[in-house]
């Protein structure tokens, strides 16, 4: 009898650990990927001018309140579910502030990818880094307020206007928004069409024009060229001229197009990540609103996986846009750890020793 006592004592301590150990690492790992990915992204748009652009001032406070996040929510978090140390007003600033900052800065970029595709000329007309970082500091202090009048509320109604105003909302605009550049994106998709077969043609004219002349014809038109007056010759550059300006005009309104819509492609799956990350605790809440019992294990692994969005964020601004994948690699040096392997394969097979390749690139 004590034997048996002794071994499910035993079990129950050593699932204890477990659940101790495979917990403390979720919180330690989604905090330091957030924290690291969030920092750099400050790093990578105050270092590079490329990155300083009015949609990037939105992704600024998004990554400004995932900070927050990693930073502030995630060891709150990890110091109740886990040690069970709990303090109602600090857990409240700290964990819920950080995560409706989170949740508004993501709406507010999603807003202005809408504005930049569907009203373009408004858009960069009136949308400057000034009114951007002015609209930023407007809705974060919306969203202070709204926190901290909540804090002495009752607790059930408070909860709803929570799911309500942090979740159900944004995700309406942000749902909008992108409906909104996708129709947007039908009509485009017609005339990204038009304009290839534009270039296209123009190429191929020019191409079967060049072709078609034997070296003959044109070595006697050239003398031709050479015996007219300077009114026909400035007429035939004028019309290659018009040409050639239409086919940048359509190169260039080609590369702007593509341009919007690989932004709103990386903020729609940024977009697709959030819903994925948070619709789970906010079902949780609107179940514990209906009065009936939620499990502490699922709320604890449902909020570490909105936590995980916070994480997510900078990860995907690098595997999903060319610019800051750039500025990343540059800021981790990878470009020159490639550029010394490279040297160092290459200087190998000449017959060098790595030591002297190092020294050839600076290092």
């Amino acid at each position: 009898m004590n034997n048996s006592y002794r071994n499910d004592s035993e079990d129950i301590l050593s699932t204890s650990i477990t659940i101790l150990i495979v917990d403390s690492f979720l919180f330690l790992a989604i905090s330091v990927v957030a924290t690291f990915g969030n920092i750099v992204v400050f790093i990578c748009y105050y270092k590079f001018r490329t990155l300083q652009t009015v949609t990037n001032v939105f992704i600024l406070s998004l990554s400004a309140s995932d900070l927050l996040v990693a930073l502030f929510s995630i060891p709150l978090s990890f110091l109740l579910f886990v040690f069970n140390k709990y303090e109602k007003n600090l857990y409240y600033v700290g964990d819920m502030i950080p995560s409706i900052l989170s949740i508004y800065s993501l709406a507010l970029v999603a807003v202005n990818r809408a504005l930049a595709i569907t009203k373009p000329y408004f858009h960069e007309k009136m949308v400057t880094k000034k009114s951007a970082t002015f609209s930023v500091v407007g809705t974060w202090s919306m969203m202070l307020s709204y926190s901290l009048i909540g804090m002495n509320s009752d607790k059930k109604s408070f909860t709803l206007s929570v799911v309500l105003a942090t979740y159900v909302i944004p995700v309406v605009i942000m749902i909008l928004s992108y409906t909104a550049m996708g129709f947007v994106a039908k009509r485009h998709a017609k005339e990204l069409k038009k304009l290839d077969k534009t270039i296209t043609r123009f190429r191929t004219d020019q191409a079967s024009l060049i072709k078609e002349k034997p070296a003959s014809s044109l070595e006697v038109e050239f003398f031709k060229v050479v015996a007219t007056k300077s009114d026909s010759i400035s007429i035939s550059s004028s019309i290659n001229s018009k040409a050639n300006q239409h086919l940048i005009n359509s190169n260039t309104k080609l590369r702007h197009l593509k341009r919007e819509f690989k932004a709103a492609l990386t903020l729609s799956l940024i977009l697709s990540c959030f819903i994925i990350t948070w619709t789970p605790f906010m079902s949780l809440n609107m179940v514990h609103l209906a009065n009936i019992k939620v499990s502490q294990i699922l709320v604890k692994y449902f909020k570490i996986l909105h936590y995980a969005n916070s994480a997510f964020n900078p990860v995907l601004y690098v595997v999903l846009n060319q610019k800051w994948r750039k500025a990343f690699a540059k800021i981790l040096c990878f470009r020159k750890v490639k550029v010394y392997l490279h040297s160092s394969l290459v200087f190998s097979r000449s017959g060098f020793k790595t030591s002297s390749t190092k020294s050839s690139i600076g290092w």
